[in-house]
């Protein structure tokens, strides 16, 4: 038997503003979101830029990210240590 995972996604405007922080501080970082259709969680290729819409490679559907939520993830640089803030 399979455990369906339960993503922790955020209020797009808690996130975006997180996400802005982040790359402020100098941290690359990339959007998540999961498809509302078929719950594939997604990562955005392009880097330090918020989407407000992104498309399923597994389905196809093209998700309402404002609507939905999303959460991110960052990338430090070696020695610089810990953002202030982050999910």
């Amino acid at each position: 038997m399979t455990k369906k995972i339960k993503y922790r996604d955020f209020p797009f405007e808690d996130a975006a503003a997180a996400m802005e922080d982040l790359v402020n501080e100098g941290l690359t970082v990339h959007q998540k979101f999961t498809c509302e259709a078929c719950g594939q969680r997604l990562t955005m290729a392009i880097p330090n830029k918020i989407f407000e819409t992104g498309g399923c490679d597994k389905c196809g559907h093209v998700t309402d990210i404002r609507k939905t939520g999303c959460n991110y993830l960052y990338i430090a640089k070696l020695g610089q240590g810990s953002p202030s803030r982050h999910h």
